[in-house]
């Protein structure tokens, strides 16, 4: 018998309120600043980590000291100016936010995918981890 009742994905999470004394912690007052500044964002995002966690399942989990864990799903392809306008965006937060990007193919670090274009950056794929430079093109099995 399985012990999950239910499953949520983080677009869905970022939608849920946090207790009230719970919502003055700065990763959740990182969530609500992003919340208000992505409005218009036309790809589906949110907590992942330990605020993901808490908000899914009602457990305290963030610390005063945690960051938030950002999720990006991209099915299409963010061209590099675009990136750096949602990592500018998502940087001036007023709490740490370590943002991921994923991919139909892999996931990636947003902040390492602007600093280092057109190098090759760290892609978390199905097969492991691979240095490459295109993660929107490795369902022909090329990382370079």
């Amino acid at each position: 018998m399985s012990e999950v009742v239910e499953t949520r994905r983080p677009d869905q999470l970022r939608l849920l309120f946090a207790e009230n004394s719970r919502r003055k912690l700065q990763a959740f007052r990182t969530l609500s600043y992003l919340e208000s500044h992505l409005a218009g964002l036309d790809m589906s995002w949110g907590p992942g980590g330990s605020l993901g966690y808490e908000l899914a399942s009602g457990i305290p989990a963030v610390r005063a000291d945690s960051d938030l864990d950002f999720i990006l799903f991209a099915p299409r392809k963010l061209e590099i100016t675009e990136a750096q306008d949602l990592w500018r965006m998502i940087s001036g937060a007023p709490g740490k936010v370590d943002a991921l990007v994923e991919t139909p193919f892999c996931g990636f670090s947003l902040q390492e995918f602007v600093t280092t274009s057109p190098g090759k950056i760290l892609l978390r794929t199905s097969d492991g981890r691979v240095l490459g430079s295109k993660p929107w093109d490795l369902s022909k099995g090329e990382h370079s």
